[in-house]
Order: C-alpha cells, then structure tokens, then sequence
C-alpha cells in the first residue's frame, strides 16, 4: 500500500525476460528483486527499498549497495517498473559513490511528465561525452509522486560503475515498453512500443590474437584495394600510350605534298626546273 493505493503483485515465475547464453552469465528476472515501490528500477538493481523512508531525499535512507552494476561508458539502458500511475518524474546522476544530498544530484536531462503503470526502457546517455571515465563511481536517482500526491516524491537509487565498452559483460534480458506517457495538459498519451533485448556474453574484450587477426585481415584488404585501383589505372595508361604510338607510326609513314606557295615554303614538293643560279 503506497498512499492508499494497492499494488499489483506480480505473479511469480512469469517475468522472467531473456536466458543466458553462458552457464554463468547474469540473467535479469523481473521477479528477483523486492518490490522497487510505486516507480523503481529492475536493471539496473536498486538499493533495498523501505516504504517508510521512500521520502527521504536523496535515497529513500537507503545504504550503498555492496555491489555495483557495471554500465559500458558509452551509455546503456535503465529498465523501470511502474506498478501504479505515477507523476512528475526525473533521473538525475551523481558523480559521488554515496551522495548524501540532492544538491549532489545532476539532471540526465530526462524527466517525464507521468508513467502509467507498466515496463518503461529509457537510454542512458554518453559518459564519455558528459567528461566522466571508466572507473567512476556513480549513483543513478529516480524521484516522482503517485498521481495525485504531487508534493510528496519519493526517492530510489541504483549504484552503478562505469567501465570500457570492449570489456563490458552485458546480462541477458529483454525490455519492453508497456507503459504509456501522459500529461494533464492536454489528456494525451503516448505507447512505448518499442523493444530493448540484451543478449548475455561471457566477455566483451577482444583478445589480442583475435585483435591481430583482424588487423592482418584489413591490411590485406586494404593492399587488395590499392593493387587493384593501380592495376585499373596501369592499364587506362597503357591503352592511351598504346593508341598513341600507332597514331604517331601512321602518320611517320604519310608525306604531304603541297603545290609551290612561296619562296619561304620548304615543304617537299616535285619540281620540272633545276635552279641553277647561285646560292
């Protein structure tokens, strides 16, 4: 009960979203957490959620998680579960390992104006782009109200790493948008039909054999290329030489003789008279 409404339990073994392609890959179960409150995450895997405290800024009085979900720098997917009609929603970041304030907090400059109940995938932006690096700790918040009890928001967190997009272990799961995105302005709504599947992978690392493999092949390419581009402009030329040399050798062969214009002409003509007056 969360501010007088009843939420609805989720039967048990049938949110089971994605299978592993390893034995020991992570496989994200909607049913494997405790209830993340009226709004909270599934992926990745909130701090222990106390309705009592969900009011308090910035986590609920919730403690650090023990362990933290490795997110790739280059971004990612938060996966949220609405299990009412939620308001005023926004997720904010901070670049501290255990912010004890909402003035730690930076918008990730996404915020909805309210969620029906339902699944909700939302992208997680470009680390990198915003001067953070692997390595850096960083606590993912989400703040909102049950409709209808805009002034009292409630609180959750999710602890998280950040680490290198080619050594990023990715979980197996499946999320797909089932809430819809409404407003009180206009009455509207708008479906998320849209799909996020992550499939698990026992490592995202290149190996540097696999690495100079794939070096070797792209040189080879690339000198395939060039040989080939030389090879097509080595043989444009020699036509044009070609054509060139046998136009020259038929006119070598050809003598114009012209009738007498002038005295200054020393083209080879045929003549009746010998000259015979000193030079």
């Amino acid at each position: 009960m969360v501010f007088g409404v009843t939420l609805p339990i989720l039967a048990a073994g049938s949110y089971i979203l994605g299978s592993a392609t390893t034995a020991d890959a992570l496989v994200i179960k909607r049913d494997v957490w405790a209830s993340p409150g009226a709004l909270g995450f599934i992926y990745p895997p909130p701090r222990d959620y106390n309705a009592s405290v969900a009011t308090t800024r910035p986590c609920g009085a919730a403690f650090v998680s023990s362990t933290r979900q490795y997110i790739p720098l280059n971004g990612g997917n938060i996966w949220l579960l609405s299990q009412t009609k939620v308001e005023n929603i926004q997720l904010n970041y901070a670049d501290n390992e255990n912010p004890t304030a909402q003035a730690d907090f930076t918008t990730l400059g996404m915020a909805m104006t309210g969620l029906t109940a339902g699944d909700m995938c939302v992208p997680l932006p470009d680390f990198d782009g915003m001067g953070l690096t692997f390595g850096d700790k960083l606590t993912i918040q989400i703040a909102y109200a049950v409709d209808g009890s805009a002034s009292n928001k409630q609180y959750q967190c999710a602890d998280i790493e950040l680490v290198s997009a080619h050594t990023y272990e990715a979980p197996a799961y499946t999320c797909t948008n089932t809430s819809t995105i409404w407003s009180d302005s206009d009455s509207s709504t708008t479906s998320g039909a849209s799909t996020v599947t992550v499939t698990a992978s026992s490592s995202g690392k290149v190996s540097p054999l696999a690495a100079g493999w794939i070096g070797a092949c792209v040189t080879l390419a690339v000198a395939a290329l060039a040989f080939g581009a030389a090879y097509y402009v080595g043989l444009v030329l020699f036509g044009r030489r070609n054509r060139t040399a046998k136009a020259r050798a038929s006119a070598g062969n050809h003598i114009e003789f012209r009738g007498h214009q002038s005295n200054d002409d020393i083209s080879l003509q045929s003549r009746n008279t010998i000259d015979k007056r000193p030079l």
